[in-house]
C-alpha cells in the first residue's frame, strides 16, 4: 500500500506500510494486531478515506487492509452501497467517483461494516477453537458420538402376547363390527 498522496499514510515507510496495512508479517501476532488497530485508527482520521476505501472496493484488491478496512469489510460496504442504490458496479460509469460520494454521505457505515465483519471473524475463530477443542478432549468426543446415535425402540411385544391374567372378548358394536376387548379374569376393569 502506497496510499494516496496527502493522506496520512504516504509519508510512511514503504515497509512500515507493507506491515500495518500490507500482507507483510510483523513478528508475533500480538505486534501484527497492534500493527493493524493503529493503520485502521490512522484511516479513521484521514481525510481521503473515502477514496481509498473506493479505490480497494473498485480494484478488488484481496490484501490488506485499505481505508480501515479489510476484505470483508470493503465487500460488506460494497455490499450497502449498492443496495442503497449507488451506481458502483463495475458496469457502470465512474463507479469510483460514485462510491467516494456515497461513502462521503454515509460515514457511519464504515463504521457498521468494520463491526460485522469483526463480529463474523470472532465467530468463525471461537467455531475453529472450540472443534480443536472437542477433537483433543475425549469426554467431548465421547459426548458427541453418545448423541449421534439413535436412541433405541423398547422391545415390542407380540401382537398374540397378553398379559397374565387377561382374556380377549369381542364385543359387539353398535355399527356392527366386533372390537377386541381385555377384561380382568377375576372381572376388574
Amino acid at each position: 500500500m502506497s496510499g494516496i498522496e496527502g493522506g496520512f499514510c504516504h509519508g510512511l515507510e514503504p515497509r512500515i506500510q507493507d506491515m500495518m496495512w500490507g500482507t507483510d508479517s510483523a513478528g508475533d501476532v500480538a505486534t501484527r494486531r497492534a500493527m493493524i488497530r493503529t493503520a485502521i485508527a490512522i484511516c479513521d482520521q484521514c481525510p481521503l478515506q473515502a477514496e481509498c476505501i473506493a479505490t480497494g472496493i473498485v480494484s478488488h484488491d484481496p490484501w490488506g487492509v485499505i481505508g480501515g478496512l479489510g476484505l470483508k469489510g470493503r465487500r460488506l460496504l460494497a455490499r450497502m452501497a449498492i443496495e442503497d442504490g449507488c451506481p458502483c458496479t463495475p458496469r457502470d460509469t465512474a463507479p469510483r467517483e460514485a462510491l467516494i460520494r456515497w461513502i462521503r454521505m454515509h460515514p457511519e457505515h464504515i463504521k457498521a461494516a468494520r463491526i460485522v465483519s469483526n463480529l463474523r471473524r470472532k465467530r468463525d475463530e471461537r467455531n475453529e477453537s472450540q472443534a480443536a477443542w472437542r477433537a483433543t478432549h475425549p469426554r467431548a468426543v465421547k459426548a458427541d458420538n453418545t448423541t449421534k446415535k439413535k436412541p433405541e425402540e423398547p422391545p415390542k411385544r407380540p401382537s398374540d402376547h397378553r398379559r397374565p391374567g387377561t382374556h380377549t372378548s369381542r364385543i359387539k358394536r353398535k355399527d356392527g363390527d366386533f372390537q377386541p376387548t381385555l377384561f380382568a379374569e377375576d372381572g376388574e376393569s
